[in-house]
């Protein structure tokens, strides 16, 4: 996800971009031993070859990666093509690296070269397809991804590509973790660019029921499926409806967190399915069940050390229903305990503290501390005309 502070305009187009770029992390768990290997009985110098080609592939994987994290993407993207030759020259199967590869479309994206995301993205179908077949879920998962990028910028236009990938991806047979990114792909470009949310809720549900029958119904991902499932009912459903699936979200979770110990990811999915439940609360008007939720999010944040990004986002959340509760120096406290965390993760002059900088102005002047609230918003609006 990208710029979590503030959180970008039409938040499902960065969960989108979000599920695309992590599909092939999902589907690379579910490879099966039944893939043919090299014949054990080729020529040694075949042998040989081959295997210098794979570990010359392996490193050139390595370097793409170095490439891309110091902000290197074309250094980036001429390593990966080099991989990827390599791989197809030792006649490997091995092609995990493409997962970090497709990352790279991302922040080709993110500069505004979205041709070229789209490129990378094609070409790697392509080198799956020549690798591994058409019909593996590998294949199948890459190109749906290629199909929810292009639907970002393409409107209702994208639909039928989306609604055919997500065919293509579950006839592969790929785990139903996979299949449910896909249909909740799917769902998305039917409430925002179709504007059709009826036909969304049975693809929500249809997650709700894999995850409880392939993980289990106290399952990570059954509880993050469950949560996608209240959002939806609770702004297009029945908020009724919604109530009951937020309960068992947060009682679920919260048993989770406070039983288990998880990896700051783990973690930060679930606090990710709490701020649904939170969500619920302030529309159904019930901030005193909102804030609660947050406070005990920021708690789970702290003892399993989550991301910094998500954990600003959701002290930003809890500031901001404080002040809409007419608790203004509760907002103030958390404020200015965010503020300085969000300069250092992103940077003093940086487009993600904006959403801090205004809603911090906003406190300081229903405190009456208007020189402060002025300078704060005088530093925004000088970020935002760097950023133009």
């Amino acid at each position: 996800i990208q710029g979590p502070l503030p959180p970008p305009p039409g938040r499902w187009r960065a969960l989108l971009a979000a599920a695309a770029g992590i599909l092939l992390l999902a589907v690379s768990a579910f490879r099966t031993s039944s893939r043919p290997r090299p014949t054990a009985a080729a020529p040694l110098d075949d042998s040989a070859r081959r295997a210098r080609a794979y570990a010359d592939a392996r490193r050139e994987a390595a370097l793409g990666l170095r490439a891309r994290d110091e902000g290197r993407l074309d250094d980036s993207d001429g390593h990966y093509r080099r991989a990827m030759a390599l791989t197809e020259e030792a006649g490997s199967k091995d092609v995990e690296f493409t997962k970090y590869y497709g990352i790279l479309a991302d922040h080709y994206a993110n500069a505004g070269r979205r041709e070229e995301a789209w490129e990378l993205q094609q070409r790697i179908v392509d080198f799956l397809t020549r690798v591994l077949g058409p019909d593996d879920p590998e294949t199948a998962a890459a190109l749906h991804g290629l199909a929810v990028a292009r639907s970002l910028y393409a409107g209702s236009a994208a639909t039928p590509i989306v609604e055919e990938s997500r065919v293509k991806l579950a006839a592969s047979g790929a785990d139903p973790s996979v299949q449910t990114t896909a249909n909740s792909n799917l769902a998305q470009q039917y409430i925002h660019q179709e504007h059709s949310p009826e036909k969304a809720r049975p693809l929500l549900a249809e997650n709700v029921r894999l995850m409880r029958e392939s993980a289990g119904a106290g399952s990570t991902m059954y509880i993050l499926r469950l949560a996608e499932l209240a959002d939806f009912d609770s702004q297009h459903g029945s908020p009724d409806q919604a109530d009951l699936e937020a309960a068992e979200v947060r009682r679920l979770a919260e048993k989770h967190l406070g039983d288990g110990e998880f990896s700051p990811a783990a973690a930060a999915a679930l606090v990710g399915a709490l701020k649904y439940v939170a969500d619920n609360a302030g529309r159904r008007g019930r901030p005193a069940e909102e804030i609660l939720v947050l406070e005990g999010i920021l708690r789970w944040n702290v003892r399993y050390h989550v991301p910094d990004d998500v954990a600003l986002w959701n002290g930003r959340d809890l500031a901001e229903a404080y002040a809409r509760a007419g608790r203004p120096a509760d907002a103030e406290r958390i404020f200015s305990a965010l503020l300085p965390q969000a300069e250092k993760s992103f940077g003093e002059e940086s487009v993600g503290i904006c959403g801090l900088l205004k809603g911090y102005a906003g406190v300081l002047r229903t405190l009456g501390r208007s020189a402060q609230a002025d300078e704060l918003m005088r530093r925004y609006a000088r970020i935002q005309a760097a950023a133009r």
